[in-house]
């Protein structure tokens, strides 16, 4: 079934951080499990992407994209991929017309490396294009091989487990699709984050532990990164370590469970 204008609207508003919390948990929940919504939030990136860098974007919208978004890996990949794209079709739709060819020399054949170095000379473009190709070709094998290893990152957002109310408070459930590379959680700070204050996470999986990335904070929240290849199913605690400003400390427990 066809997603409605309401769905894509609502992604859109997603990514831009326009969503209530509510509406944020009901749409992570509904990436879990619907493949022509998740399919179609990958679209929506590329189109965000594609407006930032044409200038379409709302102020507003456009510094929080930077912040958010842009600031991840997978967003620089995005957004180098639209760049390395934009490169490439400018040189192949107006290449530099090629110089009149010099009257012939007697003197031995050139090398194929004295050809290649000639032509770069002449063809200042060939540089520029030959730099895009290769950049195309590597986010392209990334995109392959990722996706067919488990490239693709999925997102949820966690909550401090001592702000739930009531004992045995249950941790929150995450279905990995099956191409997943990295889990992308945002844990959600149960009062606005101090100025200057540092963050340290580590993933506990009752047996071990391992520090893991924080990619991006704001006032609300802190989002890491999590390799999935560290994530069979089983529960989980990422610790969260607060080091404000004044060296005081505050440490957060975020649980969930891998299905």
């Amino acid at each position: 079934m066809a997603l409605s204008n309401h769905d894509q609207g609502q992604l859109r508003e997603y990514l831009l951080g326009k969503l209530s919390e509510d509406e944020q948990q009901k749409i992570e929940e509904r990436l879990m499990v619907e493949d022509e919504l998740f399919d179609e939030f990958e679209v929506s990136k590329d189109e965000l992407v594609e407006e930032y860098r044409s200038g379409d974007l709302a102020q507003n919208d456009r510094q929080w994209f930077e912040d958010h978004f842009l600031a991840t890996s997978e967003g620089r990949e995005r957004h180098a991929f639209a760049l390395a794209m934009d490169c490439l079709n400018s040189q192949l739709r107006d290449p530099l017309p090629s110089p009149a060819p010099a009257p012939p020399v007697d003197r031995p054949p050139l090398t194929l490396l004295e050809r290649f170095k000639l032509f770069v000379t002449a063809q200042p473009w060939a540089t520029a294009t030959a730099a895009a190709v290769v950049l195309l070709v590597l986010i392209g094998v990334w995109g392959i091989t990722g996706r067919r290893s488990g490239g693709q990152i999925f997102e949820a957002t966690l909550t401090d487990v001592t702000v739930v109310r009531g004992e045995g408070a249950q941790p929150t459930k995450i279905k990995l699709p099956p191409n997943t590379g990295q889990l992308k959680l945002r844990l959600r700070l149960p009062k606005p984050a101090t100025s200057g204050a540092r963050y340290e996470t580590t993933l506990d999986d009752r047996l071990n532990t391992k520090a893991v990335d924080v990619v991006a904070t704001d006032a609300e929240s802190v989002t890491v990164i999590v390799p999935a290849e560290l994530l069979p199913r089983g529960e989980y605690s990422l610790l969260l370590k607060i080091i404000n400003p004044d060296s005081s400390e505050q440490q957060l427990s975020y649980r969930f469970d891998v299905e």
